[in-house]
């Protein structure tokens, strides 16, 4: 990320609302999560790709991959 350029800034409210969410197939509490990266200036070209699921009580965060659109 150094080399990229760019500082990455705290997500805003709405970049949750603008994440796409996508159920795994075969797996009945399992998503992947598309969600833009910010930066002081504004929402990024960065994406990052993570993995959600429910493991009993917790909800468990995998970051799976992180690229430009």
């Amino acid at each position: 990320m150094n080399d990229y350029g760019i500082t990455l800034a705290e997500l805003p409210a709405r970049a949750f609302d603008d994440a796409l969410v996508v159920p795994v197939d075969g797996h009945s509490r399992r998503w992947a999560i598309d969600l833009d990266l910010w930066s002081a200036e504004g929402r990024s070209d960065l994406t990052l790709q993570i993995t959600a699921w429910i493991d009993g009580e917790f909800a468990r965060l995998a970051i799976e991959d992180i690229h430009v659109l």
